[in-house]
């Protein structure tokens, strides 16, 4: 529809890809907040694979939030 010339859309950035006819802005006041949830089986966090990946988002969340 934004194509189209008929509506406007809130896209995350890693989905953000220019097209013609486009025009992409980036929001810098009010800016929406993404909550990102790791769904695990339970006991499976204790895995080591696991343990690294969960450790990786907390310090990606982490310094996303600074």
């Amino acid at each position: 529809m934004v194509g189209a010339g008929m509506g406007v859309a809130l896209v995350p950035r890693m989905a953000a890809v220019p097209r013609d006819g486009v025009a992409m802005r980036e929001l810098r006041a009010d800016r929406p907040v993404r909550h990102v949830v790791a769904a695990v089986r339970k006991g499976a966090e204790e895995a080591a694979a696991t343990a690294a990946v969960l450790t990786a988002l907390r310090a990606a969340a982490e310094e996303r939030a600074t």
